[in-house]
C-alpha cells in the first residue's frame, strides 16, 4: 500500500467486533429475503401460534448461542434485549419472505439460546470481544 507521498507503508492489523460479526451472520442466514410476498392476515395469525416443533426449537436455541457468547461483556438484561431485538427483526423480515415463516415462539427460543451463550461465556470466558485480522490473512489490495 502507498500513501499520498508515494512511500510504501506496512498493512495494519484490524480488529473486528465479534458481536457485530455474529449478529450480521445471523441476520444473513435468517432474515435475508430471497423473494418477497405481500403480507396477509393469515400469515399474521400463523405468527402467533404456539405449536412447538422440537427440531425448530433446537435449531433456534443453538443458532443464537454464538450471539450470547459475544454479548457476555454486557449487562445481562442488555444482552438479552439485543438478542430479542435482533430476533424480532429477523422474524419481521420473514413475514415478507416466500418460503419462510415468522413465529413468536422462535423469538423466545432465540433469546433462550442467547441467554445460554451469555452465561456460558460469562462463566468460562469463551470468546474475546474482538478478533484481530492480521495483514497475513487479509485479502491482497486490488
Amino acid at each position: 500500500m502507498s500513501d499520498p507521498s508515494g512511500s510504501i507503508r506496512a498493512p495494519v492489523a484490524r480488529n473486528l467486533r465479534t458481536d457485530i460479526l455474529v449478529a450480521t451472520l445471523i441476520l444473513a442466514f435468517t432474515a435475508a429475503p430471497t423473494q418477497l410476498r405481500s403480507l396477509s392476515s393469515s400469515w399474521l395469525l400463523y405468527t402467533f401460534r404456539l405449536e412447538l416443533d422440537p427440531v425448530d426449537l433446537a435449531a433456534n436455541v443453538l443458532g443464537y448461542i454464538p450471539l450470547g457468547i459475544t454479548l457476555a461483556n454486557r449487562h445481562p438484561a442488555r444482552a438479552l434485549a439485543i438478542a430479542a431485538a435482533l430476533s424480532l427483526g429477523a422474524e419481521a423480515m420473514q413475514l415478507f419472505s416466500v418460503g419462510r415463516t415468522a413465529e413468536i415462539i422462535d423469538v423466545a427460543s432465540n433469546v433462550v439460546g442467547a441467554g445460554i451463550g451469555f452465561f456460558l461465556s460469562a462463566r468460562w470466558r469463551i470468546l474475546p470481544k474482538r478478533l484481530t485480522v492480521t495483514p497475513h490473512w487479509a485479502l491482497p489490495p486490488p
